[in-house]
Order: C-alpha cells, then sequence, then structure tokens
C-alpha cells in the first residue's frame, strides 16, 4: 500500500564562526520515492549586511525621488518695467477732457495738460499697450502705477485704476495728496497690492491691460488750476520658478 504522507524528523547540529548565518533549503520528490534533500550553507554576516543595506539604499532612493517630485519649485522673484504704447481721453467719468493725452507715452517734458475749475473733474487719461511679456509660469505679486504729474495749485487724483480686458476696474488707489508744482512722480499700488484681483501672465500681456488717471481740484480754488501728466509707467512684482 502507498503511504499518505510521511513525517521524518532531523536534528542537525552545525559548529561556525560568530558573524555568519546558516541558510537551509529542503526539496523533496512528489513521486513514489522517499528521498529528500536538504541543502546547507553558511554565509559571512558581511555579504548578508550588504545585501540590507543595497536594499535599504535603494528605497531611500526612489523615497527621495517621490519627495523631489512633490515638492514646490523654489520660486525667484523678478520686475517689469513698462511705459505704454497707447493714451487716450476716455469720458467714463469727469467732464474735462484732455488735451494731447498721446504725449504721456514717454518723458518729454511735453505733457498732457487740463485746465479746472473748482470741483470739476476730468475725463479718465487712460493708457494701453504695455508690450509686457511675463512668462506663462508667472505669478503676480503686485502692481505699482507711477504717474509723472505737476499740479500749478491744488490738485490731486480722483481716480486711478487698472484697466482689464479693455475695462476701467472698479479698485481705486487716489488719495489726496496734493500734486507738487514741479514734475514728479507719485506711486500708487505696490509690490504686494494686487488690486483686489487675481493676474494671469495672459492678462498683463494683453494689449487691453492698463491703467487710467482722473484729476480734481479743491472747493474753493479763486482761479483755474493747469494740471499736467508727463508720463506714466507700470511695474509688475513677480515671480516664477528659479532656473
Amino acid at each position: 500500500m502507498r503511504p499518505i504522507f510521511a513525517v521524518a524528523l532531523l536534528v542537525i547540529t552545525v559548529n561556525f564562526q560568530p558573524g555568519c548565518h546558516l541558510l537551509a533549503g529542503f526539496a523533496a520528490s512528489d513521486g513514489d520515492s522517499t528521498d529528500a534533500t536538504l541543502d546547507l550553507s553558511v554565509v559571512p554576516g558581511d555579504v548578508a549586511a550588504s545585501a540590507d543595506t543595497a536594499q535599504a539604499s535603494d528605497t531611500a532612493a526612489v523615497s527621495d525621488t517621490a519627495a523631489a517630485s512633490d515638492a514646490e519649485p523654489t520660486m525667484c522673484p523678478f520686475e517689469m518695467l513698462a511705459s505704454p504704447d497707447n493714451v487716450v481721453d476716455d469720458d467714463d467719468v469727469g467732464g474735462v477732457a484732455w488735451a494731447e493725452p498721446t504725449r504721456v507715452r514717454q518723458v518729454d517734458g511735453e505733457p498732457a495738460t487740463v485746465s479746472l475749475q473748482q470741483d470739476n473733474i476730468t475725463h479718465y487719461l487712460a493708457a494701453t499697450q504695455f508690450g509686457l511679456a511675463l512668462p506663462a509660469d508667472a505669478v503676480v505679486v503686485g502692481i505699482t502705477v507711477e504717474w509723472r504729474v505737476r499740479g500749478d495749485g491744488p490738485a490731486w487724483p480722483f481716480a486711478v485704476r487698472l484697466i482689464r480686458n479693455g475695462n476701467i476696474g472698479d479698485e481705486d488707489r487716489s488719495d489726496e495728496d496734493p500734486w507738487p508744482p514741479v514734475f514728479e512722480y507719485r506711486s500708487y499700488g505696490g509690490p504686494a497690492d494686487r488690486w483686489g484681483e487675481r493676474w494671469s501672465p495672459a492678462v498683463i500681456n494683453s494689449a487691453d491691460f492698463g491703467v487710467a488717471l482722473s484729476a480734481t481740484v479743491g472747493i474753493g480754488v479763486p482761479q483755474p488750476v493747469l494740471v499736467k501728466v508727463d508720463h506714466v509707467q507700470i511695474r509688475i512684482r513677480c515671480q516664477a520658478p528659479c532656473q
């Protein structure tokens, strides 16, 4: 009769030097034979340790690679400064038009002008086509508008706004700080001021992006005040992945 199963008990005593490892393998046939083979080998400890170290190094390398791919890129700040190619008188506000608005495109001492009586408000000087070229991965963090202005009497901005997609925005950065009697740049906004909006590079680079200015004079001005604007420029503060 063929045995259904067999149980064998084998006791092995092996003496080897410290720092070594015993590796054993047992193989039995599935046929009628009751023969079996037991393979024993002694492996030096440094070989096993090297294998463990290599496996740990590979695991750490994979982890480091995954962490590096998930990490945010290092961002570097940069700034762009530009002047407009197009400046027009826009009657969306006020009742007094600017003379020679195109003169605001460059600094030459030949300004756009307007004469104001008390409580008069000018039209907008609307400047666009700044020719900016922000990279597609840039993040806009702030916008500063710098108008080179002069008032031959008490005058100040009635409105200072940005133009987005050809439309003058609602965010206003005007103040009642009187303009000087000589030409001087006055800044509105700032390097961390996004004027209440998020700005993509595509919007900033558009020819329809720009700035608008309206001026006024105070109550009780005894005679007309001549207001002059010689130039406007815009600073775009950004961040982009470091190269």
